[in-house]
C-alpha cells in the first residue's frame, strides 16, 4: 500500500534531517513501513529524488516513483538525481524513469536529470 509520507516517515527511513520543501510516499507491507521515496529541494535549489528502502517492492517503487515524478512535471521542475552504486539497476531504473546522466559530477557520481 501507497501513502503520503510525513515528515516522521522521512527522519525514521532515511535517517536524515527533513528537509524545509519535500514530497514523498511511503510503501507498507502489513502495517510496516518499508520504503519511501520522493523529491526534497536541495540546499543548492534544486529539487532531487531520493529513494530509501529496507525490501524489494519493483512495482511500488515504480509506481510511487511515477506519481511523484508527475507533480514535478507538472509543475516544470526539473529533478535530479544520482545513482547509488551499491544498488544492482539503479541506473536503469533512472533511466526508465526518464532521467539521463550529465557531464556534471557530484562526490565523484555522475548528476542525472529529468
Amino acid at each position: 500500500m501507497l501513502r503520503v509520507a510525513t515528515d516522521e516517515d522521512w527522519s525514521e527511513m532515511t535517517g536524515l534531517d527533513v528537509p524545509g520543501h519535500w514530497i514523498g510516499l511511503v510503501c507498507e507491507d502489513g502495517g510496516k513501513r518499508v520504503g519511501i521515496g520522493g523529491l526534497y529541494e536541495g540546499m543548492d535549489g534544486r529539487w532531487w529524488a531520493t529513494v530509501h528502502a529496507t525490501s524489494r517492492r519493483p512495482v511500488a517503487l515504480w509506481k510511487a516513483a511515477r506519481e511523484v515524478l508527475t507533480v514535478a512535471e507538472r509543475a516544470g521542475t526539473p529533478v535530479h538525481a544520482l545513482v547509488n552504486p551499491e544498488i544492482d539497476g539503479a541506473d536503469r531504473f533512472l533511466a526508465r524513469c526518464g532521467f539521463r546522466p550529465t557531464n556534471e559530477t557530484m562526490g565523484g557520481h555522475v548528476v542525472w536529470t529529468r
